[in-house]
């Protein structure tokens, strides 16, 4: 099933982008072998998928920006985590990677901020698809 670019958007913004930052959030907190295996695991995943080339996202398209960046992102902050003195700057590289996820979507998908009438006009396109 294809998603709609509006479809995407909200998925996004709403599943993804929360759950790094949820993420984001445990590791400023919390020094944890648990999270930092999880992560660990996440980038290695990832970094698997790039080298065999998978070419599809979580959403069912191309996926737009390398997988190599996003697994490099992931497994370092699980190494960081792992070295005592790094544990306080494990959460950069997953927050430069939420950033650069946030930027390189909406350039991918050319989110713009609509007028007020087109936001309206894409709530019921929107609710109508689902």
């Amino acid at each position: 099933m294809m998603l709609t670019i509006l479809q995407k958007t909200v998925l996004f913004h709403g599943g993804c982008v929360p759950i790094r930052i949820c993420l984001i959030l445990m590791y400023y907190f919390y020094n944890s072998f648990e999270i930092s295996s999880i992560t660990f695991l996440i980038g290695v995943l990832f970094l698997y998928k790039a080298i065999n080339g998978n070419s599809i996202g979580a959403f069912g398209s191309k996926v737009y920006w390398p997988r190599l960046f996003h697994s490099l992102t992931y497994v370092t902050s699980g190494v960081l985590m792992c070295i005592k003195n790094t544990q306080k700057y494990a959460f950069i590289p997953l927050l430069i990677d939420l950033v650069i996820g946030i930027c390189v979507f909406w350039y991918n998908y050319k989110i713009t901020i609509p007028e007020e009438e087109k936001r309206n006009e894409n709530i019921n396109i929107l609710l109508q698809d689902f």
